[in-house]
């Protein structure tokens, strides 16, 4: 072992020498060099700089906004009349915080070498603990006869409105579509189901814990892990060069 350590180390010597010899007399052929130089500027296109990580997760957060506020008119305000304040307020932070946190998620994951002050998937687990743990502690518990003919109209009307929501999401993060993770796509897809959880808990007039547990928690879970599943199999076809 010894003498194969000294044999390597004298390679390893002799391999330092060549590298630190200057090659005297060469030079590049200044055809060449203009060549490549020219080739190089036709290629180069104009680029506009991405915005920073904070300015991103603002647009995100304001997208939300502006995309929950026409589903809402369409659906109505029947459910936040019906809610108390303190259910109005919990539900405010856990939607809109939700968002907030969410959209400075995406925005780090857009940006190649930013400090995550949460890891995506942690943001994701927060987002959904928090909304059915809201929905479980702050809403009275019951359950209708017609559980699923009440609340199937629930579910598809919002992932009807995270649908919408996903596009135009997947529009917004277009520089980052590259960088695009399986839990990028679970963020973008929570995101969307936001957009109709929140348009839901406006409308809908049922207030019970197992209605907003299974119908309007499936909005949120429903979209992260469709965003998620399809991101993970476009990443795999990439990799497998399909």
């Amino acid at each position: 072992m010894d003498e194969l350590k000294k044999r390597q180390d004298g390679v390893d010597a002799q391999l330092d020498r060549e590298f630190a010899r200057r090659v005297d007399g060469v030079a590049a052929n200044p055809a060449v060099v203009a060549s490549v130089q020219a080739k190089l500027k036709t290629s180069l296109q104009p680029v506009t700089p991405q915005a920073s990580p904070n300015v991103l997760a603002m647009q995100y957060l304001l997208a939300f906004a502006v995309f929950s506020a026409p589903f809402s008119g369409l659906a109505g305000t029947a459910g936040v009349r019906q809610m108390t304040a303190l259910q109005i307020a919990a539900m405010v932070a856990i939607l809109v915080g939700g968002a907030a946190l969410v959209s400075f998620s995406i925005a780090w994951q857009m940006s190649p070498g930013s400090l995550h002050q949460i890891s995506p998937l942690l943001a994701l687990v927060i987002l959904v603990a928090g909304f059915l743990a809201i929905a479980a502690v702050c809403f009275p518990w019951g359950r209708r006869p017609d559980f699923v003919d009440h609340g199937w109209p629930c579910l598809t009307a919002g992932l009807i409105m995270a649908s919408v929501s996903s596009v135009l999401f997947w529009g917004m993060v277009r520089r980052g579509r590259s960088l695009a993770t399986a839990t990028f796509g679970g963020s973008l897809g929570a995101m969307a189901g936001l957009v109709g959880a929140a348009a839901l808990q406006i409308a809908c007039n049922e207030l019970q814990a197992t209605h907003l547990l299974v119908w309007h928690g499936g909005v949120v879970v429903i979209p992260l892990v469709l965003g998620s599943a399809l991101l993970w199999w476009r990443n795999e076809r990439v990799q497998v060069g399909l």
